[in-house]
């Protein structure tokens, strides 16, 4: 029974994994529209060969979180990362995240 609980973790979280980078390279490929540039334009801003931008924007798979900031960086923006509670946080622990967060 746990084995199975487990693997079912593991298949939501792996899941929600290529959800969100999925969901950030989107938001790459708009700034990058955005921005007016292309991947050799953002290789070379990285230093980096072409081919790893490409294969980086190919496949959500070969991205690390530093790739992903580092990228960002290059098209202008940033990486914001928030993890959020599944439950409601009283309101006076909330005022002092919100105050925290500022």
């Amino acid at each position: 029974m746990l084995n199975a609980s487990r693997r079912r973790q593991d298949d939501e979280a792996s899941a929600l994994q290529e959800l969100i980078w999925r969901l950030m390279l989107a938001r790459l490929r708009d700034l990058e529209r955005e921005r007016g540039v292309t991947k050799s334009d953002i290789s070379r801003m990285l230093g980096v060969p072409s081919t790893q931008v490409q294969t980086w924007f190919a496949s959500p798979t070969n991205l690390t979180l530093r790739s992903v900031g580092r990228l960002a960086a290059a098209l202008d923006g940033r990486l914001v990362c928030r993890l959020e509670p599944l439950h409601s946080v009283p309101s006076a622990e909330r005022a002092a995240t919100e105050i925290a967060d500022q």
